[in-house]
């Protein structure tokens, strides 16, 4: 009998979706004048896992056969995802810069 590998999609997906708290409470903790820098440098490597997480994903929705959702679907989440993790790492360089 024929049984498929189990997508790691949804593993995935709560990851980015970790991810996002985690810069979230990174921009909030850190968004003191004082600490601007450290934030900016630290919203710089969660961005970089995010891309990571969303190539990661795109890529593991491509090789699965047969996904619990469209491909199209989860690819739309994951931009929306990364999306945001990308728009708090901008806040946060323009928070540096002035």
């Amino acid at each position: 009998m024929f049984f498929g590998k189990k997508s790691k999609i949804f593993d995935q997906i709560a990851a980015q979706s970790s991810l996002i708290v985690e810069v979230a409470q990174a921009f909030h903790f850190h968004s003191k004048p004082k600490d601007l820098k450290k934030l900016c440098i630290q919203l710089d490597e969660l961005e970089k896992r995010g891309d990571n997480l969303t190539h990661e994903i795109k890529e593991e929705a491509e090789r699965t056969f047969i996904l619990p959702f469209d491909k199209e679907d989860i690819a739309e989440l994951t931009n929306a995802m990364d999306d945001i993790i990308d728009n708090l790492e901008e806040a946060g360089d323009k928070l540096n810069l002035y």
